[in-house]
């Protein structure tokens, strides 16, 4: 059962890095590139997201081979994107993103669920 669920949680990080590609490409290519004004490697939001988008892909890859610093790392980027989705301007997502946003951030209740609460958790060192 063990391995099941060893299995089923790196299936859940897979499926958080395909949603987050999509979502990520979608917010710094299409909305950011779309903006007035924006000039690429100078843009401030848009190095700040690709810090967050670097942070965040390096930590699934932390959960992905079991390591812990990767579920504290997670969870504190987890609270940081809440935090700037609150602050951002998030009018512009469109219905498929806030789907698939939604969607993503079950997955994430799962992946930390699955940290913390169940066998997985004797795994992260």
């Amino acid at each position: 059962m063990l391995k099941t669920l060893k299995s089923k949680y790196k299936f859940l990080i897979i499926l958080n890095t395909l949603l987050s590609l999509i979502i990520s490409y979608n917010i710094l290519v299409i909305t950011l590139i779309n903006e007035k004004e924006f000039i690429y490697p100078y843009n401030t939001s848009f190095v700040i997201l690709m810090f967050y988008a670097i942070a965040w892909f390096f930590s699934l890859y932390q959960l992905f081979i079991f390591k812990k610093i990767g579920l504290q790392i997670y969870i504190f980027l987890l609270v940081l994107g809440i935090i700037m989705n609150i602050i951002g301007d998030i009018s512009s997502f469109g219905k498929l993103m806030t789907i698939l946003s939604l969607i993503e951030h079950l997955v994430i209740g799962s992946i930390i669920s699955l940290s913390l609460y169940s066998p997985v958790k004797k795994y992260l060192t």
